[in-house]
C-alpha cells in the first residue's frame, strides 16, 4: 500500500499538520465506514472524550523524527497526560484495514501514509491470542518514542502500579516532572504487541 499511495514521495517533504477539522472529517468517515464493515470498533463509547490540548501540543520535533508532542505547560510527575478515548479505533483483520486505508486515501491524499506510520499492533486479550491494529484518529499518535539517551518521560498504565498498561488501561502519565516545551516521549515496548501485521495478512 505504501508504494501504491506513493508514501516515499510524501515523506520526502515536510508533512502537513492535521487540523482539528480534518481529524473530525476522518472520524466521520470512520463512523460511516464502521456501519458498513465488520472487523473494527472504537475502544470507548461516543461519550468518552479527553481534551489534552492544554497539556500537550503538536510541534516539529526534528527533521529526523518529524512531528511530535511537547508539554504545553509544566506537568507534574504522576499527572495524566494522554488517554485513549472514542477517537481510538481497533481493526482486527487485514482486509478491513486495507479497505479503510483506501477510503482515507481517496478522501485525503497521502494522509493514509501518516496513519500507516502511526498505528501499531496490540494484544486484545491477556493471553496474547487476539490482537489487532490500533489507530488513533487524533494527535495522540504524534507521541514519539524515547531513545537510549533521552528515555521516556511518559509511561503507560496507572501511576505507581507496575505492569498496569494493557488494552483496558491505555492511559499515559508523566514519569517525572516535565517542563513546558519539553518533548513528550513514550516507551512503545509497554503497549506494542510482539505480533506483526504479517499475521493479519498485511
Amino acid at each position: 500500500m505504501q508504494e501504491h499511495f506513493k508514501c516515499e514521495e510524501a515523506f520526502a517533504t515536510t508533512r502537513p499538520w492535521w487540523t482539528s477539522d480534518q481529524w473530525r472529517e476522518v472520524r466521520d468517515l470512520y463512523h460511516a465506514f464502521a456501519q458498513e464493515n465488520k472487523g473494527t470498533y472504537q475502544m470507548a463509547d461516543d461519550n468518552d472524550t479527553f481534551d489534552f490540548s492544554e497539556i500537550a501540543e503538536p510541534f516539529q520535533a526534528s527533521e529526523e523524527k518529524g512531528r511530535g508532542l511537547r508539554a504545553a505547560r509544566d506537568i507534574r510527575e504522576g499527572e495524566l497526560v494522554l488517554r485513549i478515548t472514542n477517537n481510538t479505533i481497533v481493526i482486527t483483520d487485514g482486509y478491513t484495514y486495507r479497505k479503510f486505508m483506501f477510503a482515507v486515501e481517496e478522501r485525503f491524499p497521502t494522509f493514509a501514509c501518516d496513519i500507516m506510520t502511526w498505528n501499531w499492533c496490540q494484544d486484545l486479550d491477556d493471553e496474547g491470542e487476539k490482537f489487532g491494529i490500533v489507530v488513533d484518529l487524533n494527535d495522540n499518535n504524534l507521541l514519539n518514542a524515547g531513545d537510549e539517551e533521552t528515555g521516556a518521560n511518559v509511561w503507560c498504565g496507572t501511576y505507581g502500579e507496575e505492569d498496569s498498561c494493557d488494552m483496558k488501561n491505555l492511559t499515559f502519565y508523566a514519569a517525572r516532572d516535565i517542563r513546558k516545551g519539553e518533548e513528550l516521549l513514550g516507551d512503545y515496548g509497554e503497549f506494542v504487541s510482539s505480533h506483526s501485521r504479517d499475521e493479519l495478512g498485511l
